[in-house]
């Protein structure tokens, strides 16, 4: 009956405690009625944003989102902090204590949208990408809609750029019993 919250904040005071710089990750866990049980800022001093949030199979925490840091909570990144952003994944315990945290990208932008279990115990991420190194095979255009299988403990499995010579972003995703994903977005590619 509890629920959990999950965005950014960029205060320092009132309800926000321990941010780290510029915008955090805020994850909040509450009461049926609302009452704060616990509440965290995950980040490092640039930017993160926490983007969805889903209950384990074990009771555990894991959010997307993405990061401008290299710092604090932050560690992985592929570009230096304050240039372009990872995809980030963090797994927390019940009380809102980092399991592990990893980043996902390459020289460019990745922006992480949607995070789902997959039915093997792993998770499957959706968001859009515009760098063609590093976690990424290709970039078939500007930006492209991009998915990453992961396991339990966060090693990629497999990533899938999709997409054409223009912009193509993904927000929600799902995982299907039979290894199939279903991805919603929009695309402006024409090819």
């Amino acid at each position: 009956g509890d629920y959990v919250i999950a965005g950014s904040t960029e205060s320092k005071d009132g309800d926000v405690l321990g941010n780290h710089g510029k915008r955090d990750c805020w994850i909040l866990k509450l009461d049926p009625l609302g009452s704060v049980i616990w509440k965290k800022c995950i980040g490092g001093s640039m930017n993160e944003e926490a983007e969805s949030i889903l209950e384990t199979a074990n009771g555990n925490l894991i959010f997307l989102g993405y990061t401008n840091s290299s710092d604090g909570d932050i560690s992985g990144a592929h570009q230096s902090a304050g240039l372009f952003a990872d995809f980030l994944v963090v797994q927390l315990d019940k009380n809102g204590s980092i399991l592990w945290q990893k980043c996902y990208g390459g020289q460019y932008n990745e922006l992480g949208h949607d995070i789902r279990p997959t039915p093997d115990g792993g998770f499957i991420l959706g968001g859009e990408a515009e760098s063609d190194d590093g976690d990424l095979t290709c970039n078939k255009g500007y930006v492209d809609i991009w998915v990453l299988k992961i396991d339990q403990a966060g090693s990629i499995i497999w990533q899938k750029s999709v997409g054409g010579n223009d912009m193509d972003r993904s927000f929600n995703i799902l995982a299907l019993n039979n290894n199939q994903v279903i991805i919603a977005g929009l695309t402006c590619s024409n090819n």
